[in-house]
């Protein structure tokens, strides 16, 4: 509940101090008087945008404090943002001559981000020009999941709607990135399929180049070891003319021992030989044909010509590029599955989506008629008897933030006259009715605990005012209200009246709020309904709305 309003040098309001009842409090005052510029402090402090222009004295800073008693409901804002708790919470913005601005909960500097938050759970602001907003679609809804007590059910939705739209747009921009790989992809798994056809081996090309150069010689191989083989071991072969000399080397060792390390190594370079000559009779040399020649050498053009395509002088650094396209493939190839995984994700979450939507399109269908019934009882307590109102749902296929919804207000004010769209309606008078009508069935649904009003009962007068003002008092048994008002009707109502005045201070206009004693509410209202020096009969007529 909003307890005061102070404010201190503020477009024309030097200083001034509002103290609210509890119920209903109602502000009067001439056109121009500042009325409005109480509201614009009032926005100000509940997180408004700084407009530096209202200090009317720029050396000086601007000060709009709001007093505001809470209960231990709000208490978990205030751990949320590491602030101390209080029931008796002051709000403070502060413009600086500077040209910057604070705010204050509590003392505690905060942000205005964080000023509207907690103020949203405290105070609903409507202003004059708001009764336009009653024909935005997104206004309608609201009142109607409002009454259907569904908005937790609709924020969840939402919020479910906005990962699926991520998730929507998620998939957009793999399937984008998916293609533009396509053609990467279709080069990748070209080259990988060529080097896994090659079937490569680590070392193989130096075996092979080995195997080719054995095969291409194999003649000049096999002439040459016939006739090493006939030289070693042949009838005129070394082995047979070494063997004299090593029997006469024997000999002489036997005269000179100092010789018989050479003749051992004599005779071990016979029995090397020997050995020798056995090995090369022992070969098999197949000369190999041309096919086989054939084979090897195209094996050998393959792999010279994946060397030169790759740029890499051997198997092992051709195998890393085999094992690298893989890796690419890989990557794409992941891409593929994470696609298919978003679209399975996708899909339940539509799934859910439409199965709640279509449990929020019932809901609405259910309260539609009841809350329209409603308004209208209420449209005949504020002299609109004859007025209908209708509530238009149409289910669209394609989801949106809200389920799929269309939702349309049609008011005819008038019998006779069939109900049309909102927004075809001219009348402010009517407008601000239904808008008072709305806020009041609204109101029995949350539990904002101040709702403001600015001029709701603008257009009106006369018994038609007088309801209006009974409608804004029932409103206070339950919530504090606070209405600005040209009408005495809706006054007179009230369990506190404040009257702004202008006054003129060392050649500059002023402004000031005082509340209202009794005899002075009776002048006020009684100058509401005739103007300055009020007749008795307006007196009387005044004291009469008071009762």
């Amino acid at each position: 509940m909003l307890t005061r309003l102070s404010v201190s040098n503020f477009a024309i309001i030097e200083k001034t101090e509002l103290c609210f009842s509890p119920q209903f409090s109602v502000i009067t005052g001439e056109t121009g008087a500042g009325k409005s510029i109480l509201l614009d402090a009032l926005a100000l402090v509940l997180g408004g945008r700084a407009n530096f222009s209202t200090q009317s004295e720029q050396d000086k800073k601007s000060i709009v404090e709001a007093f505001f008693r809470l209960d231990k409901s709000h208490k978990p804002f205030f751990e949320e943002h590491d602030l101390d708790f209080d029931e008796e919470c002051i709000l403070r913005r502060e413009l600086l001559p500077s040209g910057k601005s604070r705010a204050f909960i509590n003392d505690t500097p905060v942000s205005n981000q964080q000023l509207r938050i907690l103020t949203a759970r405290l105070l609903n602001l409507h202003l004059q020009h708001e009764s336009t907003q009653i024909a935005d679609p997104k206004f309608q809804r609201i009142v109607l999941d409002s009454f259907a007590a569904i908005e937790q059910t609709v924020e969840g939705f939402t919020a479910n709607y906005r990962d699926y739209k991520r998730l929507e747009k998620e998939i957009q921009d793999k399937t984008e990135a998916e293609k533009k790989q396509q053609q990467q992809r279709d080069f990748l798994e070209f080259q990988l399929h060529e080097l896994e056809e090659a079937d490569l081996k680590d070392g193989e090309f130096s075996v092979i180049e080995s195997e080719l150069k054995t095969a291409t010689n194999a003649d000049e191989i096999t002439t040459k070891l016939e006739l090493i083989n006939e030289e070693l071991g042949g009838d005129e072969g070394i082995l047979i003319r070494l063997q004299p000399l090593i029997q006469s080397l024997r000999h002489v060792t036997a005269l000179n021992p100092k010789l018989d390390p050479i003749y051992k190594r004599l005779d071990s370079v016979a029995i090397e030989l020997d050995d020798i000559a056995n090995e090369l009779s022992s070969q098999d040399l197949q000369v190999a044909d041309a096919e086989d020649i054939q084979r090897l050498q195209t094996r050998i053009d393959q792999l010279n010509k994946l060397f030169a395509k790759h740029h890499v002088p051997n198997e092992e650094e051709l195998l890393a590029v085999k094992l690298n396209f893989a890796s690419e493939l890989d990557s794409i190839q992941g891409l593929q599955d994470q696609l298919k995984q978003l679209h399975a994700e996708i899909t339940i979450l539509e799934e859910r989506l439409e199965l709640r939507a279509a449990q929020i399109h019932e809901a609405r269908k259910a309260a539609a008629p009841k809350l329209a019934k409603q308004i209208e009882v209420l449209l005949s307590e504020v002299g609109m008897s004859k007025a209908k109102f209708n509530i238009k749902i149409t289910e669209r296929q394609a989801l949106n933030a809200y389920g799929k919804d269309d939702i349309e207000f049609e008011f005819s004010a008038n019998k006779g006259m069939p109900v049309r769209s909102i927004k075809d309606i001219a009348s402010g008078g009517e407008l601000s009715r239904l808008m008072l009508v709305l806020t009041t069935v609204i109101a029995g649904k949350n539990d904002l605990p101040t709702l403001i009003f600015d001029e709701i009962d603008t257009g009106i007068s006369g018994e038609v005012a007088k309801k209006v003002g009974n409608v804004l008092q029932g409103l206070a048994h339950h919530h504090q209200i606070i209405s600005i008002t040209h009408s005495p009707q809706v006054a007179a109502k009230a369990d506190a009246h404040f009257k702004i005045s202008k006054f003129e201070k060392a050649g500059k206009t002023k402004s000031v709020a005082s509340e209202l004693k009794q005899a002075e509410r009776v002048v006020e209202l009684a100058e509401m309904l005739s103007g300055k020096q009020p007749s008795q009969t307006s007196i009387a007529a005044a004291k009469e709305l008071m009762m």
